[in-house]
């Protein structure tokens, strides 16, 4: 993960002036963070640091767009973001993130944030990506319906071929 020295905050100092870092995310970013799951985006994204009991949040807002592959037909598609979250982080001996907390290091209270920002886009996403119904690519679209595994009741046209269709009867009570 290489990203630039513009994703860097103190926390320190952006909690005590109630600051507010904004960014514009577009392919680059992606890019230099080597992420899989998405690779194109334009988005803004905000951060935010308040001072509370204990240490810092972080809240990050994340507006834009990115574009993920369909899960159906790979295309890509590109599916809206728009999403708040907080991160907890306290001052410590050492840098250590335990996934709720990121401890940074007291003497040098600098954060990079590049990763935190693309999980908070990550978490957005939906679980399963798809177009809209009709949107898919009808190439891929074809070859699914050839593909796809049909009940008993609807017949395919290699049902007939199939090494299992002598097998068929012993689930509806009859004998091919």
């Amino acid at each position: 993960m290489e990203t630039s020295k513009r994703f860097e905050i103190d926390i320190v100092r952006l909690s005590t002036f109630s600051e507010e870092v904004s960014w514009h995310l577009d392919d680059s970013f992606f890019e230099a963070l080597d992420a899989e799951l998405i690779e194109h985006g334009n988005l803004d994204a905000t951060l935010r640091v308040h001072n509370v009991s204990g240490g810092y949040e972080l809240e990050f807002a994340v507006t834009g767009e990115v574009s993920i592959p369909c899960d159906r037909c790979l295309e890509l598609m590109r599916q809206p973001i728009s999403t708040r979250q907080t991160l907890r982080v306290q001052l410590a001996e050492a840098y250590s993130d335990d996934g709720d907390v990121i401890t940074v290091a007291a003497d040098s209270p600098t954060l990079d944030v590049a990763w935190n920002i693309y999980e908070v886009i990550a978490l957005a996403l939906p679980i399963q990506h798809v177009h809209p119904e009709g949107q898919c690519s009808s190439d891929m679209a074809s070859l699914l319906s050839q593909h796809t595994a049909h009940g008993p009741d609807e017949a395919h046209p290699s049902d007939q071929d199939s090494p299992f269709a002598a097998l068929q009867g012993l689930f509806d009570g009859t004998k091919r």
